[in-house]
């Protein structure tokens, strides 16, 4: 039912952040609350230290795990975009050995797939959407793909060679960045992972308020402080995990939105 409803409601994850911080307050308080009623009607509450830590040590791996996963996927993303435009303007470098008129049809083709590459985050609200943009992409693509074959032969004979030698290469090339872009397209922790530390936080957050009322131990600044570095950490795994949704747009598309302007 959760992995359905975020298949067709994608514009949730902007809002994944504020979930989360709300249900580790919320449960937070809950714990506290709960510490605080069984003092009223107990004289003594113990809270067995080796399992609370025991808890606490779960949410932490967990929490790190998924930390390093997110930057191992901005990583890939950042590596794809830099690909990306790499490989388009070498093709476009490449096709001065065109004639002329092809020139002007390639720069058109290249201009329409860096469009298809930035529009494929643009209005998904479903991960239908997100494949049909895909597809779109695709289909440029194999367009240029298809052109570049049969403009080589439409070479100057000075050029003939170079074309067949360079804008063969560089068109394997260009294709193989943006099939590795939509390998990841939709590279993400599995949504079993994400419920599970979404449970781990939510439980530990619950701990640490009854343990707090229980033991008479009420930092609230620390707490604070603890919170504070708690959800930032969350906020940052979200954007790491979601750039185009949480991040600039213009910014982490920068060098494709470069290439986009050179061919404009």
């Amino acid at each position: 039912m959760g992995t359905y409803f975020l298949d067709n409601h994608v514009q949730i994850v902007r809002y994944g952040f504020l979930i989360f911080a709300i249900s580790i307050l919320l449960f937070l308080f809950i714990g506290w609350a709960y510490g605080r009623h069984r003092l009223l009607k107990e004289k003594e509450v113990t809270v067995e230290d080796a399992l609370e830590k025991a808890i606490y040590s779960l949410t932490a791996l967990i929490l790190g795990f998924t930390f390093i996963t997110s930057i191992n996927h901005f990583n890939d993303r950042t590596e794809s975009i830099r690909s990306e435009a790499l490989s388009l303007n070498r093709m476009y470098d490449a096709t001065k050995y065109l004639n002329a008129d092809d020139q002007i049809t390639a720069k058109k083709y290249l201009n329409d797939i860096v469009t298809a590459r930035l529009d494929v985050y643009k209005d998904v609200h479903t991960v239908d959407d997100l494949d049909r943009h895909i597809d779109y992409e695709e289909q440029q693509l194999e367009k240029f793909h298809e052109f570049i074959i049969q403009s080589i032969t439409r070479a100057p004979a000075n050029n003939l060679e170079p074309a067949k030698l360079i804008l063969g290469g560089r068109l394997q090339q260009l294709m193989d960045a943006f099939f590795q872009h939509q390998l990841r397209a939709k590279n993400h922790p599995s949504f079993l992972l994400e419920r599970f530390l979404y449970a781990q936080l939510v439980v530990s957050s619950m701990l640490c308020g009854y343990s707090m009322a229980v033991k008479k131990h009420e930092d609230w600044l620390l707490t604070t402080l603890y919170l504070s570095l708690l959800l930032f950490l969350m906020y940052i795994i979200f954007c790491l995990e979601f750039p185009n949704l949480l991040m600039d747009f213009d910014i982490f598309n920068r060098e494709l939105l470069r290439f986009q302007k050179l061919v404009q």
